[in-house]
Formats: structure tokens, sequence, C-alpha cells
């Protein structure tokens, strides 16, 4: 197993092992992970004694590091043959919050801006503090896919003030 460990980017494993299982052989790697849910299955065979296959680890959007639990499983004569559980753990990422508008631009009567974002680092259900001038205005809460969203009225512009 290469590598055991990888950075909150994700990346590429390789999945090896050795068996005594004849050659052809179908070996079954379960790959799962609880925070995220993530799960996927792959399928190798037996060549020459041991047994190859690769994938991609997606990116660590949560605010902890992922564990990655990997399994192989072959069956030899109507029995499972599982071998040792080998986990790979992903780096949590830095916290980071990306906003954008849906404008930049008010005319000088005021208006309505939405506000779309995304957070890398934050876990869904995380509520958010917005503030405008120092002061407390909305708290949206983190989604399900990591983005939020919110609107705010700004007043018509005064040249009094």
């Amino acid at each position: 197993m290469s590598p055991t460990s990888l950075s909150a980017s994700g990346g590429d494993i390789t999945i090896t092992g050795t068996t005594d299982l004849p050659n052809g052989t179908t070996v079954t790697i379960n790959i799962s992970e609880s925070i995220s849910g993530y799960s996927n299955s792959l399928s190798t065979s037996v060549s020459s004694g041991g047994f190859s296959t690769s994938t991609t680890l997606p990116a660590n959007l949560y605010a902890s590091s992922l564990t990655y639990t990997i399994q192989a499983t072959a069956t030899y004569n109507g029995s499972p043959v599982n071998s040792n559980v080998v986990d790979v753990t992903e780096a949590a990422p830095t916290p980071s919050i990306t906003l954008s508008a849906n404008t930049t631009n008010l005319p000088s009567s005021g208006g309505t801006v939405t506000f779309f974002g995304s957070v890398v680092g934050i876990n869904p259900g995380t509520v958010l503090y917005v503030f405008s001038n120092g002061t407390q205005v909305t708290t949206p809460t983190v989604g399900s896919h990591f983005s939020f969203g919110f609107s705010l009225s700004f007043p018509a512009f005064n040249s009094s003030f």
C-alpha cells in the first residue's frame, strides 16, 4: 500500500499484495471512509503470486483528517479470503472561505446583493457569522455541499452623511 498518508488535496494510491491464491483469482478491494461517506470497490486479478491496482482518493474538504479503510477480499473454493486492513490517512485542509456576489455595483437607490460562498476545512452544519460595519447581520449555515448563501439589502445613497 503506497502511500499511507496523503495531503488534503487527495491523490493517487497503489494497492498491492502477495498471495498464494491461483493466477486469475479475482480480488476485490473495498475502500471506505466514514466521515465523508466515501466508498469504492475495485477489482483486480492474481498474477504471479500478487495483485495490484490504483485509484485516486478525492480532496478532503472536512475540518479533520480522514482515514480510508482498505481491505482486499477474494473467494477461493467458495470461501472468502480476507486480507489485513490497511488505513490511509488524508490530512485536514487549511480552512478557507470563498465568497462571490451577484453584483458589485448598486444604483444610488440601493438594492439587494445575493452572496454565494463555498468552504474548505469547515464542516457542513457549521454556522457562519456575517458582519457589516461591525454589526452581525446574518448567520448562514454551511450546507452538505460545502456551500452557503445569503442576501443583504443596502440602503439608498444619502449624500448628506
